[in-house]
């Protein structure tokens, strides 16, 4: 147990677990650091600094509990949590601070809002592709279809074609038009016949 209790307060071994995770960690003998990843304002090792947050200190080792929040440490802020590390001593006091510098979790939060952003961004543009496919194939379809018919009878030569028809899948006011277009040719075809 001493031997994992050295390697876990090691900052190669926190190194390598912080990288992993993408966040500080720091071990904690009573309110001293051990080992950490964080480093001061100036970039100097935070180990041998001791915590002066109480508050965490009694929930951690009077409570028995885990604190999470927005944490300042040495004038930088952290989204993070301090835990209880279980030893074999139960007289002894040990916890592990896990955390994100606030800056960190800003760009984070700036990054997924700029996603949400392109990909609304894209859901409207796909959106908008498919309405305008609609009102093309539903609307302006028919449409085109009627004017080439009144194109047709409105032709200056003798050669109107009174046997075509407007084809139409609507049953909406264009598909009215477009049957009574329709029936109106069909009796101008059956007038043309009787002479």
């Amino acid at each position: 147990i001493l031997v994992l209790q050295e390697l876990i307060s090691s900052d190669k071994f926190l190194g390598n677990y912080a990288q992993l995770l993408d966040c500080d960690l720091t071990i904690f003998v009573g309110d001293k650091r051990v080992a950490t990843t964080m480093s001061d304002g100036s970039g100097r090792s935070m180990v041998g600094t001791k915590i002066a947050n109480q508050e965490i200190l009694d929930k951690i080792y009077k409570n028995n509990e885990i604190y999470l929040g927005l944490i300042e440490s040495d004038g930088l802020k952290y989204f993070g949590q301090y835990a209880p590390f279980p030893t074999n001593d139960p007289g002894s006091q040990v916890m592990v601070f896990a955390g994100v510098s606030y800056e960190h979790a800003q760009n984070i939060i700036n990054h997924l809002i700029k996603m949400i952003i392109a990909s609304i961004a894209i859901m409207i543009i796909l959106m908008s592709i498919a309405l305008l496919y609609i009102l093309s194939t539903s609307v302006l379809k028919p449409v085109k279809n009627t004017l080439v018919a009144f194109e047709n009878l409105n032709s200056a030569t003798d050669s109107a074609d009174l046997t075509q028809r407007i084809e139409f899948k609507v049953h909406n006011e264009l598909g009215e038009i477009c049957k009574n277009v329709n029936e109106f040719i069909g009796s101008q075809h059956d007038i043309m016949k009787e002479v």
